[in-house]
This record gives C-alpha cells, structure tokens and sequence, in this order.
C-alpha cells in the first residue's frame, strides 16, 4: 500500500513538471529552534553553577557518644544532639550525642562535652556556630516559608 501511494505521489510530481507546474517547494529546516534549545541549556547550566544547595545542611563526618555520670537508679532519656564544625585543613564535622538522664530527685544529667570544645566550635575557634534543629522546629519554619 505505500509502495502505491509512493508510486501515486511521484506520478502526480512527473505530471505537474510536464504541465509547467512548479512542484513542491523544498523547504530547509530553519535552525531557529536548535539555536534556542542550545540557549536555554547554556542559561540553565549558569544558573545551577550560581546556586548552592537550598537546604544545606553541615555533612557529619564522624560521630561520638559521651557516657555522663551520674548516681544509681537514674532512668535513661536518650541522647541530645550537638553538632561542633571544626575547620580543618578540610572541613570536619563532628556530631556528639550526649546522655541525658533523670536522677531519683527528678534533675536531668547531660553528659559534658570534652575540653576544649565549646559554643559549637572546635579546638581552634574558627568555626561558625550550628544547632541542627528539631523536626518540630523544621516544620514550623517550612509553614511560613511558601508564599
């Protein structure tokens, strides 16, 4: 069937040439749109190189459980996040979960964090102080964000 019409079309083109007829204009493809596919890809790429990440949370790269101390009968409460950024020669991010526990009397004991280390920074206090917030925390926040 499409040998036919193949036949057909070619037929029809031999006669229109033999009356004088112009045939079927040949038309080139213009380059206009592969130009412009082209110039989004490009400002695309510049605009991702611009951006960092939109949610950039510090990586960790190592992690540590402090034991506290405390008197007999406590009960265990779990762990208490605090992430310390130190800046090395590279960037080194430390997470301590510290132990908190609730003595007989009713106080709560967290266990302390090593010398040297405080307000989120490391030994040398260069670093920026971080505190990962909590899911709740996160939740609140994205609820005002969406205008």
């Amino acid at each position: 069937m499409d040998d036919a019409r193949a036949e057909n079309a070619g037929l029809g083109e031999e006669m229109a040439r033999l009356k004088g007829l112009k045939g079927r204009p040949k038309i080139k493809p213009s380059g206009m749109e592969k130009k412009a596919a082209e110039r989004r890809k490009t400002k695309e790429r510049r605009q991702q190189a611009r951006r960092g990440k939109k949610n950039a949370q510090p990586r960790i790269d190592e992690e540590r459980t402090l034991v506290a101390e405390v008197p007999p009968g406590s009960r265990f409460k779990g762990t208490e996040a605090y992430v310390v950024q130190d800046l090395l020669v590279r960037p080194h991010t430390l997470r301590y979960h510290r132990q908190r526990w609730v003595t007989p009397s009713g106080e709560t004991v967290i266990a302390a964090l090593p010398a040297g280390v405080a307000w989120h920074r490391g030994e040398a206090r260069v670093c920026s102080m971080v505190r990962v917030p909590s899911v709740e925390e996160e939740g609140a926040r994205r609820l005002t964000r969406g205008r």
